[in-house]
């Protein structure tokens, strides 16, 4: 989306700014889930991660 409206996408007052920010928000539920932390603490105390994490 960047590519097509260049940086004044961003902007908050742009047509498509809600259409990027709508789009981002998926990732970054699925990437801040309860199971992210679980698997990062058992990083992070030298334990083996379930299968998929890394």
């Amino acid at each position: 989306m960047y590519q097509l409206s260049g940086m004044s996408g961003a902007d908050n007052g742009h047509p498509l700014s809600r259409i990027l920010r709508d789009s981002m928000l998926c990732t970054q539920h699925a990437f801040m889930g309860e199971i992210t932390f679980k698997n990062a603490g058992a990083i992070f105390f030298d334990h083996d991660p379930l299968p998929g994490y890394l």
